[in-house]
């Protein structure tokens, strides 16, 4: 039976460009496949477009049998379009509103976690400008310097900084609380590892592809695929990420992120909706098993349309 499906793409967040081109892959599956579609933009003041006339979501939601969620970033992925998606009881690709929101909260997921016995880096919350002293003093205090500085709800490397001297905290801290919550986390010297997680993949309940190995070298992110990684690193990796899949209540597919010393593999975040077009991690990665973005798209899709 054909079903009419509702690609949405855009979005109010900064990788608005880069869920444009998830979205694009989705619908040129889409194209090549039986059934309808419709694409759904959503632009940078969260205003939805169908056929590129603006629309009610209310009604477009109603005329569809699925909706392939492409978004990335804040709206799409903290769970309010899932609660939107959820309350029209139309099934839809990704993780469910609260284990979305709980994911894109960097310091939920990490208590979540921590309580499934997953190891993660200490830190310190401030939530309010007002406590900005007082919690970056408590940092200082309790885990010295350098420090990283982190938003607690800001996606890739934009919202990160490394602070060395109490000057370079203060500007950090002050410039990223303007955005909301910030967390002051001890700085772990070790490598940076992505684990992408595939629901259900090659008849596997929880199929890992193996970890990514990213570095930064002269200033830009250079990723080896698969990692340089023991024996022994790697299983611990693929045995945590499977527990914080679990443990974080997440559905369909997901990136999680590792910081792995000669000792220890650390939980730093889950990505709900990682981007999947070509040329991104995601699609690097899949490539180093033989798969391709658009298996992955039909596989999301029919798993979706299963539930």
């Amino acid at each position: 039976m054909s079903s009419t499906v509702a690609v949405l793409r855009g979005g109010p967040s900064l990788d608005h460009k880069a869920s444009l081109k998830s979205g694009q892959l989705v619908l040129d599956y889409l194209y090549e496949s039986p059934g309808t579609h419709r694409d759904i933009y959503i632009d940078k003041d969260g205003t939805w477009f169908d056929r590129g006339r603006v629309a009610d979501p209310h009604k477009v939601l109603n005329m569809v049998d699925l909706v392939f969620n492409a978004l990335h970033g804040p709206y799409g992925e903290d769970g309010t379009v899932q609660k939107l998606l959820s309350q029209h009881k139309i099934p839809y690709t990704g993780s469910a509103a609260l284990p979305s929101f709980t994911c894109s909260h960097k310091v939920l997921a990490k208590e979540t976690v921590k309580e499934h016995g997953v190891s993660i880096a200490r830190y310190v919350l401030c939530e309010s400008e007002e406590d900005l002293e007082m919690q970056g003093a408590v940092a200082v205090r309790n885990l010295g310097l350098p420090l990283v500085v982190k938003s607690v709800h800001g996606e890739g490397s934009h919202w990160v900084r490394i602070a060395t001297t109490p000057e370079e905290l203060y500007r950090a801290s002050e410039e990223l609380i303007q955005h909301g919550p910030i967390q002051f986390e001890e700085f772990i010297k070790g490598k940076e590892a992505s684990v992408y997680v595939v629901e259900g993949f090659r008849d596997n309940p929880l199929y890992m592809i193996p970890p990514i190995e990213l570095q930064k070298i002269d200033g830009e992110w250079v990723e080896r695929c698969p990692g340089n990684f023991t024996r022994t690193q790697r299983e611990e990796i693929e045995a945590s990420s499977k527990e914080i899949f679990k443990a974080l209540n997440m559905r369909h597919y997901g990136k999680i992120d590792f910081l792995i010393t000669p000792h220890t593999v650390y939980f730093l975040e889950a990505n709900a909706l990682p981007k999947f077009h070509e040329g991104s991690l995601f699609s690097k990665a899949l490539e180093s098993i033989g798969s391709n973005s658009k298996e992955f798209v039909a596989h999301i899709k029919d798993l979706a349309l299963k539930r």
